[in-house]
């Protein structure tokens, strides 16, 4: 069908593909003594399609127990994992009660763990205080110095951390939370190798948190402008107050979103621990639960087409509200300084419309084929009472001449010509597609 066509099919680097990781993985309930898992729970973890793992600080810390961390990152080795450890000896707070102390620096161990074949980076500290920026900063300019080339991870609080955890202090002595300040303040101290935040957007109750596109956004933006490597935590088991498991199309959804904006790692949290028993990934009996599976699909959907992805540099987005007229706050919350691209700044298109609300982000590969992330934007929330929410959507594209456009859905590729200029996508709910409009 598509030899008599002048349309080139795009080829790209199959090495180069998203990194996904998994916090606290291998599973605790898999390995017995948490500072020392077993060998099958590092296999279990790589068979669930992760390719790096970050472990919390009872895991993997080379300032507490290194002996048993230098195991942790041979056993991942042997599976075939990256590691991000902990290394309290220089000086990290973490929820065991260690403390941030800006004058800490023993790098005894770090000298000899940068050198393992697994390691992937250090994993400094998770969720800094607003007011603990300016140490943290110091201690990633200190780390470049001395051992330039590995990555140097802080995982930044989302904007709904409370006001003393983003905040920091004005003219007046007074502490004043906003995201925005938090982020480009980190950015402007520490200029960090990788731009890293978690933000859970998926309420128990069936809502979502409002600012969860704008936040993204801001993030993806903030990354193109810096050309920082970046990285995102998604949901995907239960943990403190968010009291069930996400599904399937939930976990697609928070993935896409995340790659709609431009982000090109992401991190399962959690995989494997064991948090107020709302992680079943492994069950008590240690068999695998639907959950495993689950995240297991989605893992090797990516892996399908990751490399393609990578391929594409982020442009920016497009709002797509659909003609409902229903109001959506969540697209009224994106801030149009953090990429907005309106549709007639695309020159391979002249229109789009939806019947649902859709984000669109905005691509190019080296030989300017245009890319385009198409994410539907209702609520997939499986407890959504809203007769609104969970609607597929049915996005018209009208281009400017007829083209042959490669879709990916689930990380597999269809081809789809279109007819008078037009073309018709679908999403499901919760779902996102990747269009490649290639140059003719």
């Amino acid at each position: 069908m598509l030899k008599n066509m002048k349309y080139k099919i795009p080829v790209y680097n199959e090495k180069d593909k998203i990194q996904i990781g998994g916090f606290c993985a291998p599973s605790v309930r898999l390995s017995g003594d948490a500072r020392r898992p077993a060998q099958a729970a590092f296999n279990d973890a790589k068979e669930l399609g992760l390719d790096f793992l970050i472990p919390d600080h009872f895991q993997c810390d080379f300032g507490d127990a290194p002996e048993e961390a230098l195991v942790y990152l041979n056993r991942a080795y042997d599976a075939g994992l990256k590691v991000y450890p902990y290394d309290t000896g220089l000086g990290c707070r973490t929820s065991a009660g260690h403390k941030l102390r800006a004058a800490a620096w023993d790098t005894t161990w770090a000298k000899r763990y940068v050198e393992h074949p697994a390691f992937a980076g250090l994993h400094f500290f998770d969720e800094p205080f607003g007011q603990e920026v300016e140490i943290v900063a110091a201690k990633q300019k200190k780390w470049r110095e001395e051992f330039g080339g590995k990555d140097f991870l802080v995982n930044l609080n989302p904007g709904y951390a409370p006001g003393d955890l983003l905040g920091y202090v004005d003219k007046e002595k007074t502490i004043k939370a906003d995201f925005r300040y938090y982020v480009e303040n980190y950015i402007e101290l520490a200029h960090p190798d990788i731009l890293s935040f978690d933000h859970y957007a998926i309420y128990e109750n069936g809502g979502l948190r409002h600012s969860y596109f704008a936040e993204t956004a801001l993030m993806g933006f903030a990354a193109k402008k810096g050309k920082y490597k970046s990285h995102f935590y998604i949901l995907s088991t239960g943990h403190g107050p968010y009291r069930r498991i996400p599904t399937i199309s939930e976990l697609r959804w928070q993935i896409a979103v995340g790659m709609t904006f431009g982000l090109k790692s992401f991190t399962h949290y959690t995989a494997g621990a064991i948090y107020d028993g709302y992680d079943d990934i492994i069950s008590p009996s240690l068999q695998r639960t639907e959950l495993w599976y689950n995240i297991q699909t989605v893992n090797r959907e990516v892996n399908m087409w990751s490399h393609i992805y990578k391929s594409f540099y982020y442009e920016g987005f497009l709002i797509i509200h659909g003609n409902h007229g229903r109001p959506n706050e969540m697209l009224d919350l994106i801030d149009k300084r953090d990429g907005y691209i309106s549709q007639d700044q695309i020159d391979t298109l002249t229109h789009i419309d939806s019947s649902e609300d859709v984000i669109a982000g905005i691509f190019v590969d080296a030989a300017e084929n245009k890319g385009i992330m198409l994410t539907n934007a209702n609520n997939p929330n499986i407890r959504s009472q809203n007769p609104f929410d969970r609607k597929n959507a049915f996005v018209t594209l009208v281009f400017t001449d007829d083209y042959v456009v490669q879709v990916y859905e689930k990380g597999v590729a269809s081809f789809i010509k279109t007819v008078n200029k037009k073309v018709t996508i679908g999403l499901e709910s919760g779902e996102g597609k990747f269009l490649i409009i290639a140059k003719q």
